[in-house]
């Protein structure tokens, strides 16, 4: 189990915002076995294995909201990173966001 907190300082922004986290791998690698990379080994960055709405945040004020996540078996905590930010509803302009690898 992955557990965190967001603090969010207040903010000037005029619109209430969604609160989101995200886990992702820091680093993954596959070989492409088919299509125009094929035969290639590619890496990657932060790959998303999951995310989720963790609040909401109202325009003009402060929050604090804790988290957690579920690791699936096999996944390396050092191989982690958790992102934060907070999303304007209609058309999603992002506010803010953080980042944090995870370190064990």
């Amino acid at each position: 189990m992955l557990r965190g907190g967001a603090e969010v300082d207040a903010t000037d922004d005029k619109q209430d915002a969604g609160l989101y986290a995200v886990i992702a791998l820091d680093h993954a690698e596959s070989q492409v076995l088919r299509g125009e990379n094929s035969g290639k080994h590619l890496a990657h960055v932060a790959v998303v294995l999951e995310s989720k709405k963790i609040g909401k945040l109202e325009k003009g004020s402060s929050a604090t909201q804790d988290f957690q996540f579920k690791l699936k078996p096999g996944i390396e905590p050092a191989n982690l990173r958790v992102i934060v930010f907070a999303q304007a509803s209609g058309p999603g302009r992002v506010l803010g966001a953080a980042l944090r690898k995870i370190k064990e």
